[in-house]
């Protein structure tokens, strides 16, 4: 699958994280999935954004850290967050969440 690596900060448009202090995200980045991305079962992916990045950069100090989080089952709430999907085709598997305004 293919990304746009995005700084973490773009997320900041939205207003869900206008309150997230710049010096906190600096350097850090949120890969989004591209336009025409599917995986091998048809599903679509496009503009869907990796939630261990998300991780990363906003709840750990190491991404490998982030990417155990997310890819818990446990911790996902489809009732709270429910356009979070599994990401096939991958490496490993993709907890991936479409971010809606």
């Amino acid at each position: 699958m293919r990304f746009i690596k995005h700084k973490f900060s773009v997320l900041k448009l939205m207003n869900a994280f206008q309150h997230v202090n710049d010096s906190f995200v600096e350097g850090k980045y949120l890969r989004q999935l591209v336009k025409g991305e599917v995986d091998p079962a048809g599903t679509d992916f496009s503009d869907f954004f990796v939630l261990s990045d998300g991780g990363a950069a906003l709840l750990f100090k190491d991404a490998s850290s982030a990417r155990q989080w997310a890819n818990n089952p446990k911790h996902v709430n489809k009732e709270i967050a429910p356009s979070s999907v599994w990401c096939l085709g991958m490496p490993s598997e993709l907890l991936c969440v479409y971010i809606l305004q």
